[in-house]
């Protein structure tokens, strides 16, 4: 009985013994296997999650191919303006720059704000992502970031990484800085990162944004410069010093206190530093001081023909202007209408008037000046190449050299100067131009062109006809409405002054078309997409130059040789004794043409020199507003023209802006009464003309004039 119960006990003892040891192994298993299981299936994820991301970003390629500004800048290097591209839903400014231009004070104030351990570091700082999860737990929201420099250039440069707020996207950010930083350096990284970085204000990059709100290169930045620029990063709108000074200056002085913490800046300059102001230095990047006319026309010329790559950027558009010429003939504009505008003033008009000037070398083809008005600011419209005036007698330019150039006058065409009434049916109103109170009866071509005679250009017309000038006009360039009645002959159509002037500057070059050259350059790097640079330009390398000068030269023919120098001899005229003549030269040896409209609405002179065409126009926007009773083309527009001509140097002589004669072209002296060869006794004028066409009759002064007056007016 004894020996049962011992064994039965001894059972029981063995049951409970396994009742406890079972579950005591099993939760030791357990302490081992569940963290095992779950490292197993964190890791199986994570390798999932590494399996899904891309290649990391090649840098290198990013650096080429990253959307920068472009440059509008003069052939001395001037800057004139800044564009921006526009990429992907991204306008803005960049300037990609170097690791090693990054001023020092720069790098320590970004690492300062935005990853403080960035060297340390491999791609991620989980000692910050603690102290962000602490700090987002405690405030129940999240307030505090943990993304390093290199999180940062991997979720901008890797759109399929997202933007969601997710622990998958943390992870593949975190998996994907970690291999960039083993395919790259970290100077390499943090320069990405200096030149990705939105700033405000359309800036991209520390580069862009010095520059947009201190105009300094980076490394003319302060240590409060850097630190605001830094301060930045982390909410570009709501700490944008512009629109929010105090809290752009708080965010500024904690970068400065963080870089002291870290022994960046020393302690004791923390609190003068804290203490000085913003320094901004606010600049637009439209078209600046130096030449904002031909500035604004160079950008909308760029947008019409390369606005891909304009908006792609990175470009620099070298612009034919000169800007020391452009600011000092803004200046001579501004200062002559101000005294123009005192002397010709009226109760009913309040605006001042406005003129217009441009200038073009001969030589290279270049625009050198263009002065669209009297203030930029105030109003961007472009009188030289937006307004359309009429031109008066200046426009007598292309009605005698469509006459000329179809063998309807020669310079020694006796021409009818005699009163010419016509009467307009449907306007009921007669029509009788007058060019001063007196007639002469008769007057030589060249001799009318000079004097700015009405009626004999009247003459001119009636034997060319209004439809063959226009058609002359057009192939000459002109693209404006132009009438084809009578008025025409007097300059009744407007014109565009950079039209009209291009018909002067072919007369003033034999008879080819002449294209003016505002842009003469556009580049991205190494690759050219514009160039007619010009083998004269002295801003040229001479290895350009001597390529450009290999280049044979494109010269559209649109008006014949003889027809441009007869021209050249009728315009040195009106200089010489004609319209201009009234006016002091102070020296000046040049050729050109004055106009004005009724009332002395315009004032035109148009002309050239030995070395550039050029034209000035003086008016008011509003045509119903005219100028004052003597202001005129040659009293109101040639001063100016003078003034901004003084620019160009001299020619020696008529003769040099004359140029030698074509073929076929020869002097004869003319009597003026008749147009014939003057004979022996007769006073005659020294006319230029065509030998075929050159009279063959000899005059005694006395004999019938050489015109049908019934044929050329209208009289009732």
């Amino acid at each position: 009985m004894a020996r049962y119960v011992r064994v039965a006990n001894r059972r029981a003892e063995g049951a409970l013994g396994l009742a406890w040891r079972v579950p005591l192994c099993l939760l030791i298993w357990l302490s081992w296997a569940a963290p095992l299981g779950s490292a197993a299936v964190a890791i199986a994820w994570l390798r999932g999650q590494a399996r899904e991301l891309p290649q990391p970003p090649d840098l290198a390629r990013w650096v080429a191919q990253a959307p920068q500004t472009s440059h509008l800048r003069a052939r001395d290097g001037t800057e004139l303006m800044e564009l921006p591209f526009d990429v992907a839903g991204e306008i803005g400014f960049r300037t990609v720059v170097r690791y090693s231009d990054i001023p020092t004070s720069l790098r320590d104030a970004l690492l300062a704000a935005e990853d403080q351990r960035f060297f340390s570091h491999r791609g991620a700082d989980f000692t910050a992502i603690a102290r962000a999860g602490w700090d987002n737990y405690q405030a129940q929201r999240v307030v505090s970031g943990a993304s390093t420099i290199t999180q940062q250039v991997a979720r901008n440069l890797i759109p399929e990484l997202g933007r969601e707020r997710s622990l998958a996207r943390k992870v593949k950010e975190i998996l994907m800085a970690r291999r960039l930083e083993r395919v790259a350096s970290k100077e390499t990284i943090f320069a990405v990162y200096a030149n990705y970085v939105f700033l405000g204000a359309r800036s991209y990059g520390v580069a862009a944004a010095a520059r947009t709100y201190f105009n300094k290169p980076l490394a003319a930045l302060s240590v409060t410069d850097a630190a605001l620029l830094a301060g930045l990063v982390q909410a570009p709108s709501r700490l944008d010093p512009t629109q929010h000074p105090a809290a752009a200056l708080a965010r500024r002085n904690e970068v400065l206190r963080r870089m002291a913490e870290l022994g960046t800046l020393p302690s004791d300059a923390l609190m003068a530093l804290q203490a000085a102001p913003l320094g901004l230095r606010l600049v637009p990047r439209a078209a600046g001081e130096a030449a904002p006319w031909a500035s604004e026309l160079a950008r909308k010329w760029l947008m019409a023909n390369h606005a891909e790559a304009v908006a792609r950027g990175g470009l620099v558009a070298i612009v034919s202007v000169s800007p020391a010429r452009e600011l000092v003939a803004q200046q001579t504009v501004v200062q002559y209408m101000r005294g123009l505008a005192a002397a010709s003033r009226q109760p009913d008009q309040a605006d001042p008037p406005q003129a217009a000037a441009l200038a073009w070398n001969l030589t290279t083809g270049y625009v050198e000046a263009q002065i669209g008005g009297t203030n930029f600011s105030a109003s961007e419209f472009d009188r030289t190449s937006m307004a359309c005036r009429q031109p008066g007698s200046a426009w007598k330019t292309v009605t005698y050299a469509a006459a000329l150039e179809r063998g309807a006058i020669t310079p020694a065409t006796p021409l009818r100067d005699a009163p010419i009434t016509s009467y307009d049916a449907d306007a009921q109103q007669a029509w009788k131009p007058a060019s001063g109170s007196t007639y002469r009866g008769v007057a030589l071509a060249r001799d009318a062109f000079a004097w700015s005679l009405n009626a004999p250009a009247i003459d001119v017309f009636d034997r060319v006809g209004g439809q063959v000038i226009i058609d002359y006009a057009r192939h000459w360039g002109l693209t404006s409405e132009i009438s084809p009645l009578r008025p025409m002959a007097l300059g009744a159509s407007c014109v565009r002054m950079h039209e009209l002037l291009a018909v002067y500057a072919a007369i003033a070059r034999d008879g080819a078309r002449f294209t003016p050259s505002l842009v003469v350059e556009v580049s991205r790097g190494d690759e050219r997409l514009h160039d007619v640079t010009s083998a004269f330009d002295p801003w040229t390398p001479i290895s350009r130059r001597l390529d450009a000068l290999a280049q044979p030269p494109s010269r559209a023919q649109v008006m014949s040789p003889q027809t441009a120098f007869l021209m050249r001899s009728l315009l040195i005229a009106v200089a010489a004794h004609g319209t201009a003549a009234a006016v002091p030269h102070h020296g000046a040896v040049f050729a050109g043409k004055t106009g004005t409209t009724n009332d002395n609405t315009d004032a035109w002179f148009l002309g050239f020199t030995q070395r550039e065409a050029s034209g000035v126009w003086i008016g008011y926007d509003d045509a119903a507003q005219t100028l004052a009773a003597r202001q005129d083309g040659a009293h109101a527009a040639l001063p100016l023209w003078l003034r901004l001509a003084a620019w160009s140097p001299p020619a020696a002589s008529r003769d040099a802006i004359l140029g030698a004669s074509p073929p076929g072209v020869a002097r004869y002296r003319i009597d003026p009464e008749t147009g014939l060869l003057a004979g022996a006794g007769v006073i005659g004028r020294e006319v230029w003309l065509l030998g075929l066409t050159a009279p063959t009759e000899t005059s005694d002064g006395v004999g019938a004039l050489g015109v049908d007056g019934a044929r050329t007016s209208t009289e009732f």
